[in-house]
């Protein structure tokens, strides 16, 4: 029953976070069909425009962090997840900072490259105003994702989840996709290390090889 749970959950959560955008897609439909003012045919598009880009960002990026890409066990590139991660972004008052690799296309394995993009997610909701999620993926070290912002705000039950303290029967559609990101950090090999850095910075490290 448990599997069942998470997966409804996890559907609920994505399911929420994909209405909007979509939802305005359609909204821009409708003005175009009932708008002969050029001008507001032209902000009609660019709603759509911008509606599109954020739902294909959404589904590239859900696809990775998420989804099954290819058998268990495949790697993935690390560029390929990190330009999921910029678009997941892109209309955000979040910015993503993960430097492009120096050298060739390194790749991950795929619980390790889900692992990321979830800390990912987990960083950059406790940026109550906006701010940056930098994503730091040095050899030998455990993967660092640290979110900066002028408000930095990590709930206390999301802490607890990530500490391992709450259960499934714990988890809303809201929480679900920290719960999954732990799942996730035991998978490959750890938990999930959390330090707020005074007020304005929350650092996540997980081990990742």
């Amino acid at each position: 029953m448990s599997d069942l749970t998470l997966t409804a959950l996890m559907c609920s959560r994505l399911c929420h976070d994909l209405v909007g955008p979509i939802g305005a897609i359609g909204n821009g439909i409708e003005m175009l069909a009932e708008e002969d003012d050029a001008a507001m045919r032209d902000q009609a598009l660019g709603l759509l425009a911008m509606s599109a880009r954020q739902a294909t960002g959404r589904l590239r990026f859900y696809r990775l962090a998420f989804g099954s890409t290819g058998g268990e066990g495949t790697a993935v590139s690390i560029a390929e997840a990190r330009e999921a991660a910029l678009g997941l972004f892109e209309s955000e008052k979040v910015t993503v900072d993960w430097p492009v690799p120096s050298e060739g296309d390194p790749e991950l394995q795929k619980n390790a490259v889900r692992l990321v993009l979830n800390l990912i997610v987990v960083a950059a909701a406790t940026l109550m105003r906006g701010g940056t999620v930098a994503v730091d993926l040095a050899a030998g070290r455990p993967a660092t994702v640290t979110a900066t912002g002028q408000t930095v705000r990590l709930d206390p039950e999301v802490a607890a989840t990530l500490d391992g303290a709450r259960g499934l029967d714990d988890m809303d559609a809201r929480r679900v996709q920290v719960f999954h990101t732990l799942a996730l950090a035991n998978a490959v090999g750890g938990g999930v290390e959390v330090e707020m850095v005074g007020e304005d910075r929350v650092a996540l490290r997980a081990a990742v090889d």
